[in-house]
């Protein structure tokens, strides 16, 4: 009868998983992992902003979107003509047509940035966030909405930007 072979010890390691490889030790790695990184708390679901409000607002932005942009055109129209039209007979006027260019150069850009965040919040409305503090993701209240239809910070938060500011 022939005797058993001794076991060698290349012969003793089975295809079996290591002991650091075995499923328990696997999972305790997957859970140990997950436990180390911070986990944020589940955010509460958004409440959808009235559709109707939504709605008057949109329309408002446009309205006004298309009222600002009829009116930057114009003064930029005014302004071509008045450059074309001074004379050098004219230079006691140029001080005074000066101040005036100036002032309006303010209005537009003031008209300008109120039109960029009028496109920002229509940006806001298609993307579906619209009505939410872009800091604190609070909903901003309809008082505010109705009354700045572009506002894209809650007051709360606005307070804190102005004295942040000053």
């Amino acid at each position: 009868m022939p005797t058993p072979k001794k076991k060698t010890q290349a012969a003793s390691k089975s295809p079996k998983a290591s002991h650091d490889d075995s499923p328990k030790e696997k999972s305790r790695g997957k859970a140990a992992a997950q436990n180390d990184e911070p986990k944020e708390p589940p955010k509460p679901p958004r409440k959808e902003i009235d559709p109707d409000l939504l709605e008057a607002i949109k329309t408002e932005l446009l309205k006004k979107k298309n009222e600002l942009g009829t009116n930057v055109n114009s003064e930029l129209d005014d302004m071509r003509e008045a450059a074309e039209g001074h004379h050098l007979a004219d230079m006691d006027d140029l001080g005074g047509d000066a101040h005036d260019e100036e002032t309006q150069y303010k209005i537009m850009e003031i008209e300008s940035a109120e039109l960029d965040q009028i496109d920002a919040a229509l940006e806001r409305i298609k993307a579906g966030n619209f009505g939410y503090c872009e800091v604190c993701e609070k909903p901003i209240s309809p008082e505010r909405l109705r009354a700045l239809p572009f506002a894209n910070l809650c007051i709360a938060c606005k307070r804190l930007q102005e004295n942040a500011e000053e």
